[in-house]
């Protein structure tokens, strides 16, 4: 085996680039040693170790017998991504990991390269190792000073690490080599950024703009402060969704051949809204590149804010099968374990992340997240102060702590917690708004109020906390002081569309419609563009039952905006109100059409095929919508209803168990769910569901339900009996029938003998079995039972018609006994009629059995 040579100090002939298949590290040949040593498969440092390890084993490896010389260990066929040939590795190489992380190179540092360093800190770059990457790229610049590369590697390697004014201090020294790199001003737009120092971000775009017009960089950064950090409603968002599509089917079209070719292509699929051809593409450029830590975090991302957080929680498992000492991969692990509520599970690789990195404010932000949901109040505070500590200038641990102190009950301290962040980012409208939540929360809205008018003073233009205030007053029915807010913002920006569309919105709320209407009128001509202010229109139609010319407005928002999908939500909510169901099906469709990740249009287009009785196309709807938000607990109970319309009974319990594993105490679903066990005749099971939902709320109205829906397992247990004995099929329906029967015969026989102990039924039988047929009035009647039987009557009613009514109530089994009666106002008199002997014995045999008396 040959040692692996290093290029000599002062060479500067052509070299060639290999990766080593030990360590994975690049490394650098001239190419006259490439050539002459014709195959080489290790870095100088490998070579070495290789060597040393063959000489160890040389002797006993010459003792072993030919036929048990040790096989190079091979992977399990799962483990391989593609088919890669490679030479076959020497047999003496012990088994190790499919995938090595590799590592900087650690002998003769100071004879590499510049290239050979910077190739180096984009692979440690890649795999999150920013501290190392930064090391890589300070070397490349002692041996190059002037080289770009390097410093802005080094730039981001600071942010990445936290370290921002440190990054914009490398791109001013930049700036200070090439005065006219669009790229650096952009970089430090959006360091300026991270630093809150918006206006100072405003003016580095601008002048990167002016530079280089195209710079993706800088327009990006310029667009996010204009709409989210100043809120200024002139920008085009439409224009600038277009350029994203733009761009994305550029990229589309470019020949995919690198692992960094699938991941652009990915991105540019999510922006075209081709979610299952996208992670397809990710999924490829994990397989070709399995060490870039970006792919995982990107896929594991789309999933969490789509709220599957399963899967968010595979991928960054996988990740970690890899990177086992990543503790920001533990963290990011963590976050989704919280969104799955396996809060113990998350502190303990909280706990792993600070282990490995304990300079993380992040990591103590999450873990004091975590404790908060534990109720461990007291480590959850120490645990936001430790972040504080490590980032000063952090937000969100001083929100979570904010949060955390409000569900103490500490609301000063939390509302002084909110007056720092605020103080950190006055820009931040979020701040303003948690403060403004607290402030209701513990019913002090006029300082809610003025805590959106402090928003409003500090950027007057961004209609944001606007329509956050008219929101808080229209939910509290102050539409005065809505219609006030409206105005206020109009006479300061009366080219505003949106205020005059919710002072239409108030104006309807007071029914001032006719106002309204013009008020939504003013807001289409400032802003003809937007559908949705012609969408606003329809609610006043609607409620007016004029349904025909809300439909004709949806037609004309379809016109106006084709692609986009509310418009045929919209007309598909107004003919499902119209219970036109066949007609709202194709808007719902559309609507779906247009936009694949809509969850409301799926899940309505499952309710009208519900309506129209198509349950397992219902099905479908609901599973789309499932995939795209795993924690809807509305879809899941929609299914299993559709499911049992089907008799799907073991899917639908399926389903239910999957809505409650993500979401235990969702009472709906329990209910569901012990209603299907029964369907599966597991009453027992159902009767659990049935006490667990008492547990949760016992003053919730669900209690109701499950008191009317738990079964008596013995009366469950006699129908089963009698329904075998019968040889009829066991069914819940066939079961609760058979309870129904047995309550009904239940109540029959206490009927019966209620009858049957009635003071004058005896006598009656004892008087007709001496006579054949007796006619009288109830005075009569009265006189015939008392004189026959003074002792049981001596104190029984006075009144006459108490005994025809009582002969009356009695009637029916009288009649078993062979005695008919009739009674006034039937009849003029009352009747009494012994029947003929074969009908009676005919009724004895029918009924059951009770005394019989022989006629005379």
């Amino acid at each position: 085996m040959n040692i692996t040579p290093v290029i000599p100090d002062g060479y500067n002939g052509p070299i060639k680039q290999l990766t080593c298949r030990i360590c994975k590290h690049l490394f650098y040949l001239t190419m006259a040693d490439y050539e002459r040593l014709q195959e080489v498969s290790y870095c100088h440092e490998c070579s070495l170790i290789l060597l040393e390890e063959l000489e160890r084993n040389q002797a006993p490896r010459s003792s072993i017998p030919p036929r048990q010389v040790p096989r190079p260990a091979s992977l399990p066929l799962k483990q391989v991504s593609a088919p890669i040939h490679r030479p076959p590795e020497p047999a003496f190489v012990s088994p190790r990991p499919a995938i090595l992380v590799p590592q900087p190179r650690s002998i003769d540092r100071d004879k590499m390269t510049v290239a050979q360093l910077l190739e180096e800190a984009k692979m440690l770059d890649k795999t999150w190792r920013y501290k190392e990457a930064l090391v890589s790229y300070e070397q490349a610049l002692q041996r190059d000073p002037g080289g770009l590369a390097a410093f802005y590697g080094k730039g981001e390697m600071l942010s990445q690490l936290g370290r921002t004014r440190e990054a914009l201090a490398v791109y001013d020294e930049i700036l200070h080599l090439d005065p006219t790199s669009a790229k650096a001003c952009g970089k430090k737009g959006c360091a300026l950024i991270s630093l809150n120092r918006y206006h100072e971000a405003q003016a580095a775009f601008d002048y990167a703009l002016q530079l280089d017009p195209s710079d993706s960089g800088a327009q990006s950064g310029k667009y996010f402060l204009s709409s989210y950090i100043f809120q200024n409603q002139e920008v085009e968002e439409n224009a600038a969704i277009e350029a994203d599509q733009t761009a994305a089917k550029e990229t589309l079209a470019k020949p995919c051949q690198s692992a960094e070719d699938y991941y652009e292509v990915g991105n540019a699929l999510i922006t075209l809204k081709r979610d299952v051809e996208a992670f397809e593409a990710f999924a490829r450029s994990i397989e070709l590149d399995p060490l870039n830590l970006d792919v995982y975090e990107r896929v594991g991302s789309l999933h969490f804010y789509r709220g599957n957080h399963e899967k968010s929680l595979a991928i960054y498992n996988q990740a970690l099968q890899i990177f086992v000492d990543c503790a920001k991969l533990h963290e990011k692990r963590a976050k989704a374990l919280v969104r799955l509520k396996r809060y113990q599970e998350a502190l303990d690789t909280c706990d792993r992340a600070i282990q490995l990195d304990d300079m993380r404010a992040s990591a103590y932000t999450q873990k004091g997240e975590i404790l908060h949901q534990l109720r461990r109040s007291r480590e959850a505070l120490d645990a936001f102060d430790l972040a504080i500590s490590l980032d000063p200038d952090a937000i969100t641990p001083r929100k979570q702590k904010a949060e955390m102190l409000a569900d103490w009950g500490k609301y000063e301290d939390a509302l002084a917690v909110c007056d720092q962040v605020i103080s950190l980012d006055r820009y931040d409208f979020y701040a303003y708004w948690d403060k403004a939540q607290l402030l209701a929360r513990i019913h002090r809205d006029e300082d809610a109020l003025a805590a959106y008018d402090q928003y409003i003073e500090q950027n007057p233009h961004s209609f944001k906390a606007y329509q956050w205030k008219l929101l808080f007053l229209s939910e509290r029915k102050r539409y005065a002081d809505g219609l006030a807010t409206c105005e206020q913002c109009i006479a300061r920006n009366p080219h505003l569309a949106q205020a005059y569309e919710w002072r239409g919105d108030m104006l309807h709320d007071v029914h001032r419609d006719e106002e309204a209407l013009a008020s939504y009128e003013e807001a289409h001509r400032l802003d003809p563009g937007d559908e949705g202010i012609l969408l606003s229109k329809v609610g006043i139609f609607v409620q007016a039952k004029r349904f025909d010319e809300a439909l004709e407005i949806c037609e004309q928002a379809i016109r106006l905006a084709p692609t986009k999908p509310s418009a045929y939500e919209e007309k598909g909510d107004i003919l499902t109100r119209m219970k036109r169901y066949e007609d709202a099906l194709p808007a719902y469709r559309k609507a779906v059409q247009l936009d694949p990740q809509h969850t409301s249009a799926y899940e309505k287009t499952g309710d009208v095929l519900c309506e129209l009785e198509r349950f397992a196309e219902a099905v479908k709807a609901y599973d789309h919508m499932i995939r795209l938000r795993p924690d809807c607990d509305g879809a899941y109970l929609s299914k299993v209803r559709a499911l049992e319309k089907l008799q799907h009974y073991d899917q639908a319990l399926a389903t239910c168990n999957k809505g409650i594993q993500l979401s235990p105490e969702n009472r709906s679903l329990l209910s569901a769910r012990a209603d299907v066990l029964k369907k599966l005749l597991r009453y027992e099971e159902a009767n659990a569901d049935y006490d667990r939902i008492e547990r949760i709320d016992p003053r919730s109205l669900y209690v109701l339900s499950s008191i009317l829906g738990k079964v008596d397992l013995k009366q469950v247990a006699a129908a089963k009996a009698r329904l075998e004995a019968a040889g009829k099929e066991l069914s819940d329906e066939a079961i609760t029938a058979e309870i129904d029967l047995m309550h009904e015969e239940k109540r029959a026989a206490e009927l019966k003998a209620a009858l049957r102990a009635s003071p004058l039924f005896q006598p009656m039988c004892l008087l007709m079995q001496e006579k054949q047929e007796w006619t009288g009035t109830p005075k009569q009647f009265k006189e015939l039972i008392c004189s026959r039987f003074p002792d049981e009557f001596a104190t029984w009613y006075r009144a006459p018609y108490k005994y025809a009514d009582e002969l009356k109530k009695i009637a029916p089994e009288l009649r078993v006994e062979g005695i008919a009666v009739s009674v006034p106002p039937e009849t003029t008199l009352i009747t009494l009629t012994k029947t003929v002997m074969e009908k009676q014995l005919d009724r004895s045999e029918e009924a059951t059995p009770g005394p019989t008396h022989q006629g005379t």
